[in-house]
């Protein structure tokens, strides 16, 4: 059974999110592109992103736990939930979830890759349910005492590809700390509301306006785009 931490047995690097669960923020640029194109086809996994690590060796996997634990919670975009009042759309930031990894042992099943990746490949398949609470998913399959593959699931509204090597980067770095009995270096990771107001200073500034300009300028008369099939995707 994996250890169940309160929140704050995890804040060894505090952030400066005091009642973030009670705010709630605007969607940046890049999340109402998503939010509008998933509307569109509500049932579309598309926007599911997904990934695992290949980890051989031994694994500690209540400090994995730990470790993903705080990871998470330092990670806030990550942890953000959406609500649609029929005119606004917008985003406040959870808890860290009670079961923040999920351990599945398929080390005696016949072809334990296979398995795991048949799991994984059904997840992501899985159209994503905006009602259900955290848009992602952490899950350690165990291949065999020195094997073990680390699955991380999330929708594409709450994180891309780049933040996704950045998380595991971090992920590993308290994880190393951790099972060296030290205290894991300080969090890279700034706030949402630091990111938000960035992108909303940027878009009232006179800068934002000239590369509008230019871009709208350059695509004035730009061709019909060249397709490889007939049919494309409503989203």
């Amino acid at each position: 059974m994996m250890p169940t931490l309160a929140n704050d047995d995890v804040r060894a690097q505090p952030l400066d999110t005091a009642s973030c669960a009670l705010n709630s923020f605007p969607l940046s640029a890049a999340q109402h592109g998503v939010w509008i194109a998933q509307q569109l086809d509500p049932a579309n996994p598309r926007y599911n992103c997904a990934a695992y690590l290949e980890i051989e060796g031994a694994l500690d996997l209540a400090t994995l736990d730990t470790a993903a634990r705080q990871a998470a919670f330092e990670a806030q975009a990550l942890r953000v939930s959406f609500s649609d009042d029929g005119e606004q759309v917008r985003q406040s930031i959870q808890d860290v979830p009670a079961q923040v990894l999920t351990v599945i042992d398929v080390s005696g099943e016949r072809d334990p890759a296979a398995s795991a990746a048949a799991w994984m490949r059904s997840d992501l398949g899985m159209a994503t349910d905006f009602g259900s609470g955290h848009l992602f998913k952490q899950v350690i399959f165990l291949l065999g005492p020195m094997r073990h593959q680390f699955y991380l699931r999330y929708h594409h509204i709450v994180m891309d590809g780049f933040g996704q090597t950045r998380y595991w980067i971090r992920l590993g770095q308290i994880y190393t700390a951790l099972a060296a009995g030290l205290t894991p270096p300080a969090t890279p990771f700034g706030s949402l509301k630091t990111l938000l107001d960035e992108e909303a200073a940027y878009r009232a500034s006179t800068q934002h306006a000239r590369d509008q300009a230019y871009w709208t300028d350059a695509f004035a008369s730009r061709a019909e785009p060249a397709r490889l099939s007939g049919v494309a995707s409503m989203a």
